[in-house]
């Protein structure tokens, strides 16, 4: 069974009305999306440099893929009757940035000596520049992560400087407040007691004015029964008056309880009467 996983790719020039094809290749895999990738290790490709610049320019260049699922013979074929069809930049026959004629690129192909050195030196390049771009951002994280412990430094400060304030008023406010109570107490005590020797004088006051009453009540009182008595003197009083009724009123009833017995014994026939009738 033949190995039929090969493809023939292009790509277009996005700045150019038409979309002018740039480039012809024919390959497996992820073959058509690694100059993508290599664009920026400045291998002194010419295709390379031209999706730089076109990358830079905000274009964004995709390969298409006019040929799939063939063998690599097939593909070889193509890629070349492409190229010489549609023209390469570098011989003035069209506007390909392809430097060979095509098909010589095949699955196990050598380089040669000038494109290894050229190639290694290119990846030593792009290494160099990785690690001078991560030293770049170690550098800036280090000054922001400075820059942000100095902001929160003084954050912190103005924030202790506040909070000491705002303590400081609060202890004023809290003096001021002390103050402020030991004064209403004092006034108060000095009004209750003012209130509390005018309501003594008001009650010697009023007890000596009580007892002027009593006095004088006690006096009209004495001389009232006085003159009750000079009046009632020579005469019976109530009480007598009504012992002496009752008395009156007892022998009334007394005599005429043994008149009714001494009537009614009278009245009743004796024995002698008895028999002799």
């Amino acid at each position: 069974m033949s190995d039929r996983r090969f493809y023939v790719y292009v790509y277009l020039d996005p700045s150019q009305p038409g979309r002018v094809v740039i480039y012809v290749g024919k390959g497996c895999g992820g073959r058509d999306q690694s100059h993508l990738a290599k664009c920026n290790l400045n291998d002194g490709l010419a295709f390379h440099t031209r999706l730089k610049e076109l990358i830079s320019q905000g274009f964004d260049p995709q390969p298409n893929r006019l040929l799939v699922s063939c063998g690599e013979a097939e593909a070889n074929a193509c890629e070349r009757y492409l190229i010489t069809k549609i023209g390469r930049e570098d011989l003035l026959t069209g506007p390909l940035c392809n430097r060979t004629k095509g098909g010589g690129g095949g699955t196990g192909r050598k380089r040669t000596p000038e494109e290894v050195r050229a190639r290694e030196a290119a990846k030593r390049a792009q290494r160099l520049r990785v690690k001078k771009q991560k030293a770049r951002w170690a550098a800036a994280e280090r000054q922001k992560a400075s820059y942000y412990v100095h902001q929160e430094a003084k954050y912190q400060a103005k924030m202790l400087e506040r909070h000491a304030e705002h303590l400081s008023s609060n202890i004023q406010g809290l003096n001021w407040q002390v103050e402020w109570e030991a004064k209403q107490k004092a006034g108060q005590e000095a009004k209750e007691k003012a209130d509390r020797e005018e309501l003594g004088l008001a009650k010697a006051e009023w007890e000596a004015l009580g007892d002027e009453r009593a006095k004088a009540k006690a006096l009209r009182s004495k001389r009232a029964k006085k003159r009750y008595r000079e009046q009632m003197r020579g005469q019976k009083s109530d009480a007598t008056v009504r012992r002496e009724l009752t008395a009156k009123v007892k022998r009334e009833r007394e005599a005429t309880r043994r008149g009714a017995k001494m009537r009614i014994k009278l009245s009743l026939p004796t024995e002698h009467t008895l028999f002799t009738a």
